[in-house]
């Protein structure tokens, strides 16, 4: 998907900034060439200037237009851009580097490529030996080794390119065991991408990826689904049994070791973008309306409210002290103050609250919708007493069914450990009954539909799709929509969904 013109035509410092999407990588996002689009001559950018330069250039010139817009929006990274901008901040530091490698004969290069040879043989126990000397020490590959600062090889990927074609083949990829999970993985290949784009001139990445390691290459933006014509790589790259055939295709314009930059462009241009279609970003005072109106139910102090009469009072309280006319029984005492002469406040009309009409509500959404509850003698008006008969039934029908045990009682650490660390809100079908049991919980509909769909929630969370919970929490949660299709009639087309199944 393309967001184009994401900058209005009136800014000076910008005729068009296009964002594209990849299809394969949906959280890496790339800017085409935000430098062909800017306008140099009067804006202190040259054509050499870093990337930072050009963002806070760029930026100050567009929120010198629109001063209600300022300050700048602070973004925070995401966890991808965090992991990568550690990672450069260590590459800054010179604790590690990536070396692009080749068989050119030279010492260095060739200490590096017997680096790689030894981690590639220890992680890839199931390829041959014989096989992965042939293919690192083979002049026709390329290596990219992640070097520390002390000189040692923890990690890297070797690939085959054929210039010809545009295209390289992934052989190896590897990170020593002691150095995983660090994000390593994903910088090296990154670095790959980028030396491939710049010094080999690759247009695409072909691998065949084993079982173990589809889910890290769909990370990285392969893609099982092939957009390269099969003339052009059938016949060059090897068949290996078993593997699943991934691509990358490589943009031309993207410089994939400054991820963090890019994403954090595009952010800031949507984010422009939104803050001149809606006021979300508007910070507005709290509603007054209150205080000018205060209602005897208010917990509020009453001496701050306007014609309120107040004062303490200690014991059970008498009529004088609540005031002319009033009696214990109708004075309304909070924490030992009884509050008089204070009228029922009248509602506050939703459209009067600043921003409200701004974010495009309209009075129909305040229209509660009306719905209809199916018993076995016909269907009732949704009254609160029919609602906590149907919350009741449908909790009964829960508990009974056969899919329902892992869900009955609460999980606890003894049997899972570490549930609570994944799941930070479990709930299950005893502390449903709880809150029903009391009656002035699950006022609506939704509010119940809500917790038994995070129940759902958190057990797919936790466990695996293959396990038998997954499965059950499938089955339990299709039971209770054929219940809530059978006992719950919606007469609002517009306000539906308290009848919209899971």
């Amino acid at each position: 998907m393309d967001f184009t013109d994401i900058l209005d035509s009136d800014q000076p410092t910008a005729k068009r900034l296009k964002i594209a999407i990849s299809n394969e990588e949906a959280d890496k996002v790339k800017i085409e060439n935000p430098l062909s689009s800017l306008e140099f001559g009067n804006v202190g950018i040259q054509s050499g200037d870093s990337i930072e330069k050009i963002n806070d250039v760029f930026y100050q010139q567009l929120f010198q237009k629109d001063e209600d817009l300022a300050p700048e929006p602070k973004l925070l990274p995401g966890a991808y851009s965090q992991r990568e901008e550690a990672l450069i901040t260590q590459e800054s530091a010179g604790e590690i580097k990536f070396c692009y490698v080749e068989n050119d004969g030279t010492p260095q290069n060739m200490m590096y490529l017997t680096g790689l040879k030894n981690i590639f043989s220890k992680q890839l126990p199931n390829m041959p030996k014989e096989y992965i000397c042939r293919l690192v020490y083979d002049r026709r590959h390329r290596s990219v080794a992640l070097v520390k600062r002390s000189g040692t090889v923890i990690g890297g990927i070797t690939y085959r390119s054929f210039p010809l074609q545009g295209l390289g083949e992934i052989a190896f990829c590897a990170v020593t065991s002691t150095e995983q999970v660090k994000g390593f993985g994903t910088r090296l290949m990154n670095h790959t991408k980028e030396f491939a784009r710049t010094k080999d001139h690759l247009s695409y990445f072909l691998t065949y990826a084993d079982n173990n390691a589809v889910g890290y290459f769909a990370k990285q933006g392969f893609t099982k689904e092939l957009s390269m014509e099969r003339e052009r790589w059938h016949g060059y790259i090897k068949d290996y049994d078993g593997g699943t055939l991934m691509e990358f295709a490589i943009h031309p314009k993207i410089c994939y070791t400054q991820f963090p930059d890019l994403i954090r462009t595009q952010r800031h241009a949507l984010d422009l973008k939104i803050r001149a279609i809606c006021k979300a970003h508007v910070v507005r005072c709290g509603l007054k309306y209150f205080k000018q109106h205060p209602s005897s139910a208010d917990p509020a102090d009453p001496p701050e409210a306007a014609g309120c009469v107040s004062n303490e009072v200690t014991g059970t309280g008498s009529s004088e002290a609540a005031g002319a006319g009033a009696s214990p029984d109708s004075s309304n005492r909070m924490t030992g103050t009884v509050i008089s002469n204070i009228s029922e406040r009248p509602p506050l009309p939703i459209d009067s609250i600043p921003g409200v009409l701004e974010a495009f509500w309209t009075p129909d959404q305040g229209q509660l919708s009306r719905c209809f509850f199916v018993f076995k003698e016909g269907a009732v008006d949704s009254s609160p007493e029919a609602l906590q008969r149907l919350l009741l039934l449908a909790l009964q029908e829960l508990q009974k069914n056969e899919d329902a045990w892992p869900f009955l009682l609460p999980v606890t650490a003894e049997e899972v450990p570490d549930y609570h660390t994944v799941i930070k809100d479990p709930i299950d079908l005893s502390l449903m009954e709880s809150r029903l049991k009391q009656q002035n919980f699950y006022l609506t509909l939704d509010i119940f539909i809500a917790d038994f769909k995070r129940m759902m929630n958190n057990c797919r969370l936790y466990n695996s799709s293959e396990s038998i919970f997954y499965k059950l929490a499938n089955k339990l949660e299709a039971t209770f929509n054929t219940f809530l299709a059978a006992h719950v009639i919606n007469l609002s087309a517009d306000h539906s969904s308290v009848a919209t199944p899971l």
